[in-house]
């Protein structure tokens, strides 16, 4: 059987269909449209990405509800080499009081959220740098470690203070650049104080309630961060000197008036 369409397509007719392609959408609103779905998705996968670190905050630290913590996640060398490899992927973020879980944490977040204009693989690799820094830095410089073990988001959390300062130094505002750079200082300074004496600033001040404090972890932390923030920022600039007429790259500027192969010849 066949149908019969009159009118045009569809039903429509020839006018109908060309009143609709004539219709104009303009540039402004359309790209509009995509910075506006652009944000909404960018948004969600932040707050999904907070999500994704305070559930596994929450989950391995629920063992003090019952008044003791997770052990078995902690980091120690002796089972490590026996095989417990789970161990160094955990141990950051296990906790031995309330008290230890509330300071860490809030500083961890704290941090974390001011790398939200990096890319996500920037701010996980931050966290990740930061975190075997520390734990270097402890399992090298701090025998203690072997028998009371390593655990605790304060070495992640001074290595993202640390990255907070740069990116500010970095600020074309004077007075933002000075905050970074004294930010920056303070947190190497107290790493460094801490390192030197073995002890955390104010130990009295925390009732015990922070187990065995592995005071250098906080200097390998801010260490290892530095180093990747420095990595990131040397190929921030290579990828901006990679635009043909550049001249004078950062990194080659006692080189003299250099410019690259395929830039105009004067």
């Amino acid at each position: 059987m066949a149908v019969a369409i009159r009118g045009g397509h569809f039903g429509f007719s020839a006018r109908r269909m060309k009143a609709i392609a004539e219709v104009h959408v303009p540039a402004a609103e359309i790209t509009r449209a995509v910075e506006l779905t652009a944000r909404s998705v960018e948004r969600a996968l932040w707050r999904f990405e907070l999500a994704a670190f305070a559930a596994l905050i929450a989950l391995l630290n629920l063992p003090l509800m019952a008044g003791h913590f997770a052990d078995c996640l902690a980091f120690l060398p002796g089972a490590v080499r026996a095989g417990e490899w789970w161990r160094l992927l955990t141990h950051p973020f296990v906790h031995v009081s309330w008290y230890h879980l509330l300071l860490d944490a809030t500083a961890f977040f704290v941090t974390y959220a001011e790398l939200r204009p990096r890319r996500w693989r920037e701010r996980f690799g931050l966290v990740a740098a930061a975190g075997a820094g520390g734990l270097l830095a402890a399992w090298w410089a701090a025998p203690v470690v072997s028998t009371c073990g390593l655990c605790g988001l304060s070495g992640i959390a001074h290595g993202l203070a640390a990255v907070v300062g740069l990116d500010l130094a970095q600020s074309r505002d004077r007075l933002w650049r000075r905050v970074g750079l004294a930010s920056f200082a303070g947190v190497v300074l107290k790493s460094l104080v801490e390192a030197l004496t073995g002890e955390i600033l104010f130990a009295s001040w925390h009732f015990g309630w922070l187990g065995t404090p592995i005071a250098v972890c906080h200097a390998g932390g801010v260490t290892g961060a530095s180093i990747l923030w420095l990595c990131f920022r040397r190929n921030n600039d290579a990828r901006r000197n990679v635009v043909p007429g550049w001249t004078n790259p950062p990194f080659l500027s006692g080189l003299g008036n250099w410019k690259r192969p395929w830039s105009s010849c004067s």
